[in-house]
């Protein structure tokens, strides 16, 4: 069986989740408000702003999502490893 050292992407993933679910809501909100901006007018300072708000979305739900399959495949039977690999997917899907 394989066993991962996953404390080096989340020292405490739970913990470390409701902060990150936190961030990516905040990110996701700003997005869906600056949505309207999104025209030829809009200036390549705000567009490139958004592109670093969806980037930094993605490079946390990768993160999170490659803990929670890290563990995951420890043990695929592991109720406390696939509820985390659903909260992951539900975050995303919010997002």
């Amino acid at each position: 069986m394989v066993v991962w050292n996953l404390k080096d992407i989340y020292p405490s993933f739970d913990n470390d989740f409701v902060r990150e679910a936190g961030e990516v809501k905040r990110l996701a909100e700003e997005m869906v408000r600056a949505r309207p901006l999104l025209q030829e007018s809009m200036s390549e300072k705000d567009f490139l702003a958004m592109l670093d708000k969806y980037k930094r979305m993605h490079d946390i739900l990768s993160r999170l999502q490659g803990y929670a399959d890290l563990e995951l495949s420890e043990n695929t039977a592991s109720t406390e490893g696939n509820a985390r690999t659903t909260r992951v997917d539900e975050l995303a899907t919010d997002a």
